[in-house]
């Protein structure tokens, strides 16, 4: 397994090449702020702006790694899947591995300090851990419940709190949707968006084959909606709700199952 984090801050470094951070978004843009790696040589219309970490890490994977190889894991700095357990001796991790599971939030909730020792953790686990960590299931991804929401409803508050009276948050929306079904049908969209849950962060693993399909559908919607280039962060917000949609439609084909999993949040 190669896992790629998300890093806007231009810090972390990892001892294994099966970690990789990724220095990217506002860390690269707005500073000269240089790292074992970058994707200042990949720039395009998303990966040129700051706001859009998340994506231009998986245009970076998408450009740079090779199609066959072992799954890939996709995190962020601040948010991290538990992958694995730790043994009995490794009394640091154990400790944040028990924080975590302590935590009752959605996100369970870790010292940010513990950043580091999580990521020398994985650094000296095995990079062939992949059937286990995944169990038989074909993506593993965090699912959050939104209550008396539905995934569309969230959306379009979220828009409402930060940008008001910016309509052009909303058209983007409607016109995604409706991009969404001409390329998987009405059904996936109606289950992805109009229920009250979903996996709705751009975090997940799977394997290799699995996350190039997503890659390629998240990217070709992203290109349908090319007149809002220039709407602040619109991208990030809409390739959260977009990873819903492809699973859902995933899980229509037939025998494909999400292991929904909670999210570390390094508050």
């Amino acid at each position: 397994m190669t896992i790629y984090i998300a890093d806007h801050t231009g810090t972390l470094t990892a001892d294994a090449r099966h970690v990789v951070p990724v220095h990217i978004g506002a860390a690269l843009v707005d500073a000269d702020v240089s790292g074992p790696v970058t994707d200042m040589d990949n720039s395009d219309s998303i990966s040129s702006q700051a706001s859009y970490a998340d994506l231009r890490l998986m245009r970076y994977v998408g450009a740079t790694a090779p199609r066959d190889g072992p799954a890939i894991a996709i995190m962020q700095y601040r948010r991290m899947f538990f992958l694995g357990e730790p043994y009995p001796w490794q009394r640091r991790v154990k400790r944040l591995w028990r924080e975590f599971h302590a935590s009752d939030t959605p996100e369970g909730l870790v010292p940010p300090f513990r950043r580091e020792v999580y990521l020398n953790y994985l650094s000296h686990r095995s990079r062939h851990l992949t059937s286990r960590i995944l169990k038989g299931a074909d993506v593993i991804a965090n699912q959050m419940v939104f209550n008396d929401m539905t995934v569309e409803e969230q959306y379009l508050q979220t828009i409402t709190d930060h940008y008001v009276g910016e309509e052009a948050y909303v058209d983007a929306w409607h016109d995604m949707r409706k991009a969404a079904e001409g390329m998987v049908g009405s059904d996936a969209v109606v289950h992805a968006l109009d229920c009250n849950s979903g996996c709705v962060l751009s975090c997940f693993v799977a394997p290799r084959a699995e996350f190039f399909r997503y890659h390629d559908f998240l990217f070709e919607l992203i290109d349908r909606l090319s007149n809002y280039r220039e709407v602040f962060r619109l991208y990030g917000y809409l390739a959260e709700r977009i990873q819903n949609i492809y699973l859902a439609a995933r899980s229509r084909e037939g025998d494909f199952r999400v292991d929904a999993q909670r999210l570390m949040l390094f508050r």
